[in-house]
């Protein structure tokens, strides 16, 4: 019997939560590292095939009937909005598809409006507001443009625009009990949308003027009267929170001296409320996000220095829940420490502060990577991203590299295993290079002649072997869009897939430990002789590190054609197929110097030996460290 399209699209459901359970095995059920490699060996074989069937369920179902300009017939209407509350759990990351929601959105508005329909017209449109600031949250990770954000913000305000016109007296007298709370949600909600990461002065005005207008609606008798079903204790909860929110980071959006005022009073009448009814007020917000809250708009209105301020965010930080991690458990494990650490503002911390966020680092690394399969890895994505932004790196403590590889680690296995293997086989090819060709690593570490290179051969071996662990860093902003296996990636996707190599340029140069690879995490996409691969403004010529580049390179290609785990995209390749294809790019894609080396018998011994033991070897370590941090 055919399957209807509502089964269809349940089916891809299902196929995406399978799909994360299997490239994320639980170390736990495991009894040895060559178990862990070999399930997810398996486990990504069997990922291609519910890809496969994916991917044909969207081309030949979904996709047309997005596309096509046909009005929808109940049952399709509701079998997508049962798809889009799938796709959208916060609390269950391998179901979120958020470029794919917001096409099912946008089809559905088109649809809502070419038909006369209120109550349809005011769910596409909080839908479109939805779908919109998701996309808003996941391109904020990448800060090297506020461009990104901006066309989804600006379609999620166009919606909200629409949506709150409902709240007309008149014309929110006719709407349905449904559309009424949905509206009156919209108008709390939709002002997430202002939250983008390079806030201006009007965004934050409108932002904090839309908050209160909201607020303000529980104060109008008309409101409540006609929504006796409505929720308004947690509307008023809710509303008051957000202004608190809006201080978030450090005030990274830039609420003036005056605007903090406003939001210190806001807290307090929150916390007030809150304590009116202390149950009903902690089932919406915990008492530990309470206290942040009146900590961080205490100090950001000149109620209490820093020094008070950093003790409060301390106290908080010990009471929280380990070993948790829903929604509040993430903030306070994660949040909190962030929140410590921008209060820096780029001064250097003194010794008492430096054993501060040593014992801060060591927490949030341990919470991620003990966090199951399953958990808010969401949240835990976006805290980490601000973690990695405002970074500061200890003297003789935790570095940047350590941080970035442990965050790795947690949030998605391949990527740290492919990361190790491309350091050590750059180690490889730069130790056979300098024997070979030490001319080309003049310049590198003010080497000035062949007998310096000689001379400083462990050091840039060591160099080529950290720029091979870091060089992929700027992946870390991405993971999500990474974890999508179930479906060929959008043109959109692709294009921030494009912005990793600039992500990890500008977090490397950041700090001492990592700034000279930089360069390496810059062009390692971009093909030798400058005709081809990403980012094409990337020049390497006269760059000291251009042998880097070009070992790095290589190394990447080496590991990526030749492994199953991590990509249900394509096959993996043996190590002498991926050697032609060098061969055949020699010249063109890749450094005819690097891609020689390979007509070396004892270079293709070692590089296949990285490629089959060294990988084992690899996988058993990710595992050990795994379940050690997990006893």
């Amino acid at each position: 019997m055919e399957q209807s399209f509502r089964e269809k699209l349940e089916e891809f459901i299902t196929g995406n939560s399978d799909i994360r359970e299997l490239s994320m095995p639980q170390i736990q059920s495991m009894h040895s590292a060559d178990d862990y490699r070999g399930l997810l060996q398996e486990n990504f074989l069997k990922i291609g095939e519910i890809a496969a069937r994916n991917r044909a369920m969207l081309a030949e179902t979904l996709y047309p009937m997005l596309d096509s300009g046909e009005k929808l017939t109940d049952d399709q209407i509701e079998a997508l909005e049962a798809f889009t509350g799938s796709i959208t759990d916060p609390g269950k990351f391998e179901n979120i598809d958020l470029t794919l929601l917001d096409k099912v959105a946008d089809r559905l508005l088109q649809d809502a409006r070419a038909k006369e329909d209120t109550d349809y017209l005011v769910n596409q449109l909080f839908l479109k507001i939805v779908s919109s600031y998701a996309l808003v949250a996941q391109v904020n990770r990448l800060f090297v443009s506020d461009d990104l954000s901006k066309p989804h913000q600006k379609e999620g305000l166009a919606a909200a625009e629409e949506l709150l016109a409902f709240l007309n007296k008149d014309t929110f007298a006719g709407l349905s009990e449904n559309s009424r709370n949905t509206v009156l949600e919209g108008s709390r909600y939709y002002t997430a949308l202002y939250e983008t990461t390079y806030a201006d002065e009007e965004s934050s005005t409108a932002n904090l003027e839309a908050l209160r207008k909201s607020y303000d609606l529980s104060e109008d008798p008309f409101y409540p009267n006609l929504t006796p079903g409505y929720d308004w204790y947690y509307h008023k909860i809710r509303t008051l929170s957000s202004m608190a929110d809006c201080l978030e980071c450090g005030n990274i959006h830039g609420f003036s001296a005056e605007q903090c005022e406003k939001i210190y009073s806001a807290t307090q009448r929150l916390e007030k409320l809150w304590k009116e009814n202390v149950a009903q007020g902690a089932s919406h917000i915990s008492e530990s996000e309470l206290k942040l809250y009146i900590a961080r708009s205490s100090y950001y209105a000149e109620k209490i220095n820093l020094a008070e301020y950093r003790e409060k965010l301390l106290e908080i930080y010990e009471a929280r829940t380990v070993g948790a991690y829903d929604d509040v458990a993430v903030r306070m494990n994660l949040m909190i420490p962030l929140e410590y650490l921008v209060t820096f503002g780029g001064d250097k911390p003194g010794e008492r502060e430096y054993d501060t966020l040593e014992y801060l680092y060591r927490g949030i690394t341990s919470y991620a990577l003990n966090a199951p399969t399953g958990a808010d890895h969401p949240q835990i994505l976006n805290c980490f991203a601000r973690i990695l932004d405002f970074f500061i790196e200890i003297p003789g403590g935790m570095t940047f590299e350590e941080l970035g590889l442990d965050c790795m680690a947690a949030l998605h296995q391949p990527t740290y295993v492919h990361s190790l293997l491309v350091a050590k086989l750059s180690r490889c090819l730069c130790t056979y290079m300098i024997e070979e060709h030490p001319e080309y690593f003049l310049g590198l570490e003010d080497c000035e002649t062949i007998g310096d290179v000689r001379a400083k051969k462990n050091l840039i071996i060591s160099d080529a072997f950290h720029a091979g662990l870091c060089y992929d860093f700027g992946k870390l902003m991405m993971i999500d869009t990474i974890h999508i296996y179930g479906r060929g990636l959008f043109d959109s996707e692709f294009e921030l897939l494009r912005l990793h190599p600039v992500m990890g340029a500008e977090m490397l140069s950041r700090y001492p430990s990592t700034d000279k690879f930089a360069n390496v995490a810059w062009g390692h996409h971009r093909w030798y002789n400058h005709q081809g691969g990403y980012p094409e403004e990337f020049d390497a010529v006269g760059l000291p590190e251009r042998v880097l580049i070009d070992i790095v390179a290589v190394a990447d290609c080496l590991d990526a054609a030749t492994e199953s785990v991590g990509r249900s995209y394509s096959k993996s390749k043996s190590a002498e197929d991926v050697i032609g294809e060098l061969a055949a790019g020699s010249g063109t894609r890749y450094a005819p110097y690097i891609v020689n080396l390979f007509v070396r018998e004892d270079v293709r011994k070692d590089v296949i030996y990285l490629l089959q033991e060294g990988r084992r070897q690899n996988y058993r370590n990710t595992y050990v460290r795994l379940r050690d941090v997990r006893k």
